[in-house]
């Protein structure tokens, strides 16, 4: 019996051979069914690949400019900046006595979810005990507080 195949995914050959099977394959409205022949996952690691590469190879060209942006825009706003360091500092009395506690204790050299170098910083999980932290990449550390896990 003859069947159908609607997409076929050119780089995992993954099929959709019903309507419903094309929602796991990238939007592109020039062709028929509206569908790229790529499914969302190859696509999401195409996409991921070519931003890595892009990163590395403007790495020279961009941070530059980016620094000069931000440094611009501190500039402009240093004022509120300040007030809103402040009014921190003034809320967040527990928060920031654990923060300076801290700071100038060694952390550990791997996140402790993931084992990753870059990016690591401290947690506090409870800032009532300020000695104890946990080191996490900023990548853990911001889907520990999405995740709703983190205070």
């Amino acid at each position: 019996m003859f069947e159908l195949i609607l997409r076929k995914c050119v780089r995992c050959g993954r099929e959709a051979r019903l309507e419903h099977d094309l929602a796991l394959f990238v939007p592109n409205l020039p062709s028929k069914y509206h569908k790229q022949n790529l499914c969302r996952d190859c696509n999401h690691e195409i996409h991921k690949e070519y931003h890595k590469e892009y990163k590395e190879r403007n790495k020279k060209h961009i941070l530059p400019q980016m620094r000069k942006h931000f440094k611009l825009l501190y500039l402009e706003h240093r004022q509120r900046y300040i007030d809103n360091a402040r009014s921190y500092r003034k809320h967040n009395p527990e928060k920031k006595r654990a923060h300076n506690k801290v700071k100038r204790q060694p952390t550990d050299s791997k996140c402790s979810n993931c084992g990753s170098t870059e990016f690591l910083v401290r947690h506090h999980p409870d800032y009532s005990l300020p000695n104890f932290f946990i080191t996490l990449c900023s990548s853990c550390h911001r889907k520990y507080h999405v995740r709703g896990l983190g205070k």
